[in-house]
């Protein structure tokens, strides 16, 4: 008689396609979309670490360093920002808003320290 034991192998596929499905809805969260660019906080990654001059090519306006080297926060009015950017030479261009490790702590104590002074 043979007997069937579930084991990690049998489960390999499936566990396979769930990570792959939320790595994909994780990225979806992030991936600019270029109607709703504009006046969005932007993490910029160059080639090299160039993004600073990549952002000052783009027309963009840089608000702080991204917590990740190579990183820049950058935000604009030009509704086609994202293409301007590519073009370039940025690697790879997310939201900064909702990207984890991107933005900066700043706001996040400033929000704190109003949330503080207000339950005082």
């Amino acid at each position: 008689m043979n007997s069937d034991k579930l084991t990690w192998r049998a489960l390999l596929p499936a566990l396979c396609l769930a990570l792959l499905g939320v790595g994909a809805i994780g990225l979806a969260s992030v991936w600019p979309h270029q109607a709703a660019a504009a006046n969005q906080p932007l993490a910029v990654f160059g080639w090299n670490r160039d993004a600073v001059g990549i952002v000052a090519a783009a027309g963009a306006r840089i608000i702080s360093p991204g917590r990740i080297p190579g990183s820049i926060i950058a935000i604009a009015d030009d509704p086609a920002i994202l293409a301007r950017l590519y073009e370039a030479g940025a690697i790879l261009v997310l939201r900064a808003d909702t990207a984890i490790g991107c933005a900066t702590n700043n706001e996040n104590n400033k929000d704190n320290k109003d949330n503080q002074g207000k339950q005082s």
